[in-house]
């Protein structure tokens, strides 16, 4: 079936853990930030997305014996989360609510009690992250493993279908909070683009230059909050707190961002070298 694939461990895979942790910490923040307001709101929305990651993490450890997916190595995941992301954005750009979805409508009904960065935080990273914990590595995980206990040699293409549609569907109500024709639309789009590219990928070995990992879907749903937010925008509020060490909050979020996309650039290079290295060998 495909390419024989291996499984990465979590434990293995230090972007997986990287991620989870921004995530983890930026929905504490949104919790602490309740918990002072008594905004019953914020922690119900943190302790919700929190759910989120561990059940994602939980089905993973659950099925990963099937052997669903590969994470990748640290320096592809970075690689392909901004190469995501970059392209999403840019797509954004240029047809903008054409491929673009809106932000999480329920993170929406509290967004306006919190600051300008610790929203965006969130928004453009911290939830998008949780979401495709679940969607991404949890659902498609316990699908691959519920059809394996079942059948041995299960048909891929309506495995893929089957996640097509309750990641699509899940995701579209779950993110709206209703089930509106429009964002359904958005959202099986969205959830297709996933499928094909990443599970498609790893099951059938249809882009023979690399593997897509998971990191993949993660920055296309940064860069469709961040397109949604500005990229200009939200750019530009980053380095606005950078430089402004009054408020420590917000200068402590900006900067976290900063490094983390430092580290993932850094990462990149070093898997194009990678690349370029291993070409250049097989040459001589």
């Amino acid at each position: 079936m495909g390419k024989i694939i291996e499984i990465l461990d979590l434990e293995d895979s230090g972007f997986i853990q990287l991620i989870i942790t921004l995530s983890i910490a930026s929905l504490i923040l949104l919790m602490v930030s309740g918990y002072n307001a008594k905004n019953t709101n914020s922690l119900f929305m943190g302790i919700l997305f929190l759910s989120f990651i561990l059940g994602g993490v939980v089905l993973y450890l659950i099925n990963r014996k099937f052997k669903a997916m590969e994470f990748g190595t640290f320096s592809q995941s970075s690689f392909f989360l901004l190469l995501f992301m970059g392209g999403w954005l840019i797509l954004g750009s240029r047809a903008g609510s054409v491929v673009l979805f809106p932000p999480n409508t329920l993170f929406a009904t509290i967004s306006g009690e919190l600051s300008a960065m610790t929203q965006f935080t969130l928004s453009s990273i911290g939830i998008p992250i949780a979401e495709e914990i679940f969607f991404m590595i949890g659902i498609p995980f316990a699908i691959i493993g519920i059809a394996k206990s079942f059948d041995k040699e299960i048909n891929v293409y309506l495995l893929m279908f089957i996640m097509f549609l309750v990641t699509g569907f899940g995701f579209a109500i779950f993110h709206t909070a209703k089930f509106t024709l429009g964002f359904i639309i958005f959202a099986l789009f969205f959830r297709a683009v996933g499928i094909i590219t990443v599970v498609g990928d790893q099951l059938k070995d249809w882009f023979k230059f690399a593997e897509i990992p998971v990191s993949a879907m993660i920055g296309a749903h940064i860069g469709n909050n961040w397109a949604v937010y500005g990229f200009k925008s939200g750019t530009i509020l980053i380095f606005n707190n950078l430089f402004q060490t009054a408020n420590i909050l917000s200068f402590s979020l900006s900067l976290i961002i900063v490094i983390f996309f430092i580290t993932m650039v850094i990462g990149a290079i070093n898997y194009v070298g990678q690349i370029f290295y291993n070409g250049a060998g097989q040459t001589q």
